[in-house]
């Protein structure tokens, strides 16, 4: 069942096939219900117990005269990141019909079915297969080649009826793609880096732990003319274990792996959030063909190692630092 909503200015697809159902938005924010501000993560789907709150990226580096450019988000209070790739016109009666939104769902079966039959006489494509943003309008500024798809014929334009089709991991995909540019940095108040993100999601619906997982493959594509050094990449997670009062947080950096886990023997629910119970589990995001560099924690509210209220702060927490520049005890590759 394919699930879209449109709320505050984003639109959210659900991943929904296997056991671990997770909220997808066009605005940066994964994992989230924005229209409830509840946790949009359930495992096991449909027991309505959540393991995550939210999740979005940080990302940011210095240009030739060290001056700071960065992107990045904690909830949906301030964006850094924004629907559709980078173009000369945000505005454009072209990218406005083009981009009201910059998420599309898809699965395997659809495309199988596609493959099979794009040749019968009256065919007419999914509109999962026949919306799919293969290719952008150069004279809008807008790169040539967007999200992947099998080229039947070879000629780099992706049409269906040539027997195109998108290519995607797993047995169910929901493709985003972001940029930094097409508004201000209300997050971090800090300059744009001229990035553009595409993040696939992807499930398999399996009979082992592979069930419960929900897999992302990131790409960013710098398309300013600036070459930044001291570049840092992150993943910002806010656990939320069922009951988030008495989770506890972690990192094994020989399996480049976070997770958080229960402090205490039972899992009881608060403000409104359901809990998991006696049996407590753990859940955990594991980088597959990166290495851990940086994990880092920091505390709701003010102080060193508080929120982050600058972009200096994003950026020191992003290097293992706290927001004073100071070291932390936290786990850090050297």
């Amino acid at each position: 069942m394919i699930f879209k909503v449109v709320v505050f200015g984003q639109t959210t697809f659900e991943i929904d096939n296997n056991d671990a159902h997770g909220l997808i938005s066009d605005n940066g924010i994964f994992f989230a219900n924005q229209s409830s501000s509840m946790a949009g993560y359930e495992v096991p789907a449909g027991y309505g117990n959540y393991t995550m709150f939210a999740s979005s990226f940080w990302m940011g580096g210095l240009d030739d005269m060290d001056q700071m450019h960065f992107a990045g988000q904690t909830y949906w209070y301030g964006a850094d990141l924004f629907p559709g790739p980078l173009s000369n016109d945000y505005n454009s009666p072209y990218y406005l019909a083009t981009y009201p939104d910059a998420i599309w769902k898809i699965t395997k079966s659809q495309i199988q079915y596609h493959m099979n039959n794009f040749t019968a006489t009256g065919y007419v494509p999914d509109p999962a297969i026949a919306e799919w943003p293969g290719n952008g309008n150069v004279s809008e500024g807008i790169a040539q080649q967007l999200a992947p798809y099998v080229d039947a014929n070879g000629d780099q334009q992706y049409n269906p009826m040539d027997g195109d089709y998108p290519y995607i991991q797993g047995d169910q995909a929901v493709y985003v793609i972001l940029n930094d540019e097409a508004g201000d940095h209300t997050s971090t108040n800090s300059d744009s880096l001229r990035v553009e993100m595409h993040v696939m999601f992807f499930q398999f619906s399996t009979s082992d732990p592979i069930n419960n997982t929900t897999f992302m493959n990131v790409k960013l594509h710098n398309r300013s003319s600036i070459n930044y050094h001291d570049f840092y990449f992150g993943l910002w997670m806010d656990y939320d274990l069922g009951n988030a009062s008495n989770d506890y947080v972690g990192c094994d950096s020989l399996r480049n792996l976070s997770y958080v886990y229960n402090g205490t023997d039972a899992d009881f629910g608060q403000s409104g959030q359901p809990g998991y119970g006696p049996n407590t589990p753990a859940f955990g995001a594991v980088l597959l063909n990166q290495s851990l560099g940086t994990f880092i924690s920091y505390n709701i509210g003010s102080g060193t190692n508080g929120d982050p209220s600058s972009v200096y702060h994003y950026y020191n927490y992003l290097r293992g630092f706290w927001k004073d520049s100071s070291r932390t005890l936290r786990w850090q590759r050297l």
